[in-house]
């Protein structure tokens, strides 16, 4: 009776528990799995006989996470597959899962590279960066993390691969997460295993085993050593090279790295030693050679580097470096022209290297020859600018106000250069044109104007200055990317300048985007803006391009898929709802205006785009604030037309009126403004000032869209505002106006027109045209075919007519 109590009970876990265990994942038995089915914003975790995670849009990092336990020490092992179908794409594990702002994540791209980061506080700590595997994994791999402490290690398909310390988490939950980049808006991975052991016996065993027992590639850890490196983490690249050595003799290269560790660390004395030892070695080797003297240059031993640099520049002398060494001895030994020959020769050698220049000025300087060293300052400043290091051009500009030789027509053009590039076009402007009224050939004195004149309307005069400068330097792809840029807004020939901006510079975002937009075939298009969104996927004005390109072509979802991701961009979201505006679904695009507006509230092309949205929408009190607000910011004649428009369709033709008499006060011929004012006097009935717009701008050289206008508004007023009469014998048709002031009596003399109306029956009261009734005179009279009386023009409308047609003779 007492067996109830036997009976074992379902303790619920506590999910923020620290456990030691063993757990893997039973795919036989999905419902046993600790992982949830989710649904994202772009991501889905979909559970099975394996758990798929589907990412639906580019540059999406999403991830799903254990939800029981936490833990410390582990060993997480994972098998992943990718789909064939993925882009750019990379899988893995998450690790120390706090919350969304704190966890660390490690990742295996599918073309061959591992990363790991900690995310601490909502900060990316990247820890170790991309990082090629010496034995790159197939589309399905196992990826294994050992946790232990402070101590993270990494194994693909039980190789060791990766490690690093880090202290940022000290615990956390486990998941697994899937990162989609930009070149393909959909990627699929698949895990098929996931087994947890975090046992600290167990946990123990295999980190010891792993790190200590097992011996490492050590192909592997030199190339993590080099990531290490070129992220600037000497000190873990120190370590994992002498990794490398407690295993395995140590090559010429690897001693050499290693030196170059200790250098970035200013562990001048270390590294010489094992410079030495490679030169021991190999005593002519080159770049241990010029490593000794760079590092006697560290060390300030000025007489030993000049005795070091002797045999090597009689070898080596066309290396800029140890030209510009060689000063750096004579300066440190006083030689002032020693100094100034020396850095004069690395200058000449690679004139790319404005700190030679600089090197050059300084030296005249302590030489006392100021007009010399402002030469080699501007020479200097100028290279700077071209390389856009902004901040070195300052301090030049500095220099040579110091030494007060910041007159001279060169110190001005790299003076207006600078001003240039902060803004200040204003005060650039003249210096730049006293430059090229005196015979200045600098390329960039010319490209700035070019961009100044464009900035001011003066398109003609940006292309020739433009001109100027690719002619000047033909070889920077700039100036003729920007020639054929302006020349399509000219609508001139741009092919020419296109081609030759696309063969200097082939993988510029800007120029295949350029090529992209003005390609002559759907299929070039696409290569050339598919090519541009993967140069530069960041940029939305390329993205821009490349969904409006994919709607063109009917790929919708593409389209949209690749606006995904950009809630931030007021841009986008308003191109959001230009697309949705051309599938005339207006609340989606309403929708997506006002998300734009509320990001930037005074963009002029949102607020119209917003405007014109909720007209369609008929949300008048809603499109009348948005056109109030467009006419604060900018009382535009446009603006106006579509005020006017809103007035008219609210019933209000008075404000109506005065809008678009407004609009014309602006802009006499604004082509809509008259439009509408002819649509507001006709449906008022004010049929002659209508007829007063229609007759002037029936004359004008009118585009296909603005004739059909016109021929609308001119059909309605014809169907409104007269009546058809018609000849009773051929059907020949007269428009004649409802409204006729009276009509006085005509004398007509010679010959009539045989498309006038000849006159009526006033029995019958038929209608015959001079054609149809001349068959039928008598007398000279015209006569009634069917009556045989005489037509007669008592009618003022056929008086009207006959006098319009006795005009055009």
């Amino acid at each position: 009776m007492f067996r109830w109590l036997l009976r074992s009970r379902k303790i619920p876990p506590d999910l923020d528990a620290f456990v030691a265990e063993k757990w893997e994942y039973r795919f036989s038995h999905p419902t046993e799995t600790r992982f949830l089915p989710e649904t994202g914003s772009g991501f889905s975790v979909e559970l099975g006989r394996t758990v798929r995670m589907e990412l639906v849009r580019p540059r999406l990092f999403a991830w799903t996470v254990d939800p029981w336990y936490r833990y410390r020490d582990l060993v997480l092992e994972a098998d992943f597959t990718f789909s064939a179908a993925n882009g750019g794409s990379a899988v893995g594990l998450v690790l120390r899962y706090t919350n969304d702002e704190n966890y660390a994540y490690v990742l295996v791209s599918n073309t061959g590279r591992i990363r790991f980061d900690v995310v601490f506080n909502g900060t990316p700590i990247p820890l170790i960066p991309w990082t090629s595997l010496a034995q790159p994994p197939g589309a399905s791999f196992n990826l294994t993390a050992i946790v232990h402490g402070q101590h993270f290690s990494f194994y693909v398909d039980k190789n060791w691969v990766a490690e690093v310390a880090d202290d940022h988490l000290d615990s956390g939950r486990v998941g697994w997460a899937g990162q989609n980049y930009g070149d393909r808006s959909l990627a699929e991975f698949t895990l098929s295993r996931f087994c947890l052991e975090s046992r600290p016996v167990e946990v123990e065993a295999q980190y010891l085993r792993w790190t200590r027992l097992i011996l490492s590639d050590p192909a592997q850890r030199r190339v993590l050593a080099q990531s290490f490196f070129g992220f600037g983490r000497f000190i873990e690249a120190e370590i994992q090279m002498r990794r490398v050595l407690v295993d395995h003799p140590a090559t010429r290269d690897d001693l050499f790295f290693l030196a170059q560790c200790l250098l970035r660390q200013n562990r001048t004395a270390e590294a010489l030693k094992l410079i030495e030892e490679i030169l021991r070695k190999e005593p002519g080797w080159e770049l241990a050679l010029k490593e000794k003297a760079n590092i006697f240059y560290l060390q300030n031993r000025y007489s030993e580097l000049k005795d070091a640099l002797g045999p090597l520049l009689k070898r080596f002398s066309d290396d800029d470096m140890l030209w510009n060494l060689l000063g750096h001895a004579q300066t440190g030994l006083g030689n002032w022209v020693g100094a100034l020959e020396s850095y004069q020769a690395a200058w000449k050698e690679n004139p790319r290297m404005p700190v030679y220049a600089l090197n050059v000025g300084l030296t005249l300087e302590r030489l006392k020859r100021p007009d010399e060293a402002a030469r080699y300052y501007i020479d200097a400043g100028t290279e700077w600018f071209r390389q856009e290091a902004w901040s070195e051009v300052d301090d030049i500009l500095a220099r040579l106000e110091f030494i007060a030789c910041d007159q001279s027509l060169e110190a001005q053009t790299l003076q207006a250069k600078a001003l240039f590039q902060k803004g200040e076009v204003h005060r650039a402007r003249p210096l730049l044109e006293e430059a090229l009224r005196q015979g200045s050939k600098d390329s960039a004195v010319a490209y700035l104007l070019a961009v100044a004149s464009r900035q001011e309307g003066y398109l003609e005069e940006a292309l020739r200055l433009a001109s100027l400068a690719a002619t000047w330097e033909p070889d920077f792809y700039l100036f003729h990317f920007k020639l054929a840029e302006w020349l399509k807004e000219a609508g001139q020939d741009f092919e020419q300048e296109l081609q030759k901006a696309l063969a200097l510079a082939p993988q510029d975002p800007w120029v295949l985007n350029l090529r992209g937009l003005t390609a002559p075939s759907n299929n070039e298009k696409t290569f050339y803006l598919e090519k541009a969104h993967f140069a530069l996927p960041q940029e939305p004005t390329i993205a821009i391009n490349l969904s409006e390109h994919y709607h063109s072509l009917g790929r919708r979802d593409e389209a949209f898929r690749i606006l995904e991701g950009w809630e931030d961009r007021p841009d986008i979201t308003n191109h959001r709802g230009n697309l949705f505006i051309r599938e005339r679904q207006y609340e989606s695009a309403a929708n997506e205006y006002e998300k734009a507006l509320a990001r930037d509230p005074k963009n002029l092309d949102y607020l119209q785009n917003a405007a014109s949205c909720a007209l369609e929408l008929e949300r008048y009190i809603r499109a009348e604030e948005l056109l109030l607000t467009i006419l604060d910011l900018a009382p535009t004649a446009q603006a106006y037309v579509a005020l006017g428009n809103l007035m008219r369709v609210e019933g209000d033709f008075v404000r109506s009126e005065v809008a678009l008499r407004t609009a014309l006060e602006k802009e006499p011929d604004n082509f809509s403004a008259l439009m509408e004012l002819g649509w507001l006097y006709l449906s008022r009935q004010k049929f002659s000032l209508v007829q007063g717009i229609l007759t002037p701008v029936i004359k004008r050289s009118l585009d296909e869209a603005q004739q059909q206008a016109v021929l609308d508004l001119q059909a309605a007023y014809r169907r409104l505002a007269g009546e058809l009469l018609s000849c009773a014998s051929c059907g020949r048709e007269w428009w004649v106006p409802l409204q006729l002031p009276l009509q006085s009596s005509l004398k007509v003399r010679g010959e009539i027109p045989d498309d006038a109306p000849a006159g009526a029956s006033e029995s019958t009261g038929k209608i015959f045209c001079v054609g149809c009734a001349q068959k039928h005179m008598q007398e000279g009279r015209f006569l009634c075919p069917d009556s045989g009386q005489p037509l007669v023009l008592k009618d003022d409308r056929l008086k009207f007519l006959l006098r319009q047609a006795l005009e055009k003779l």
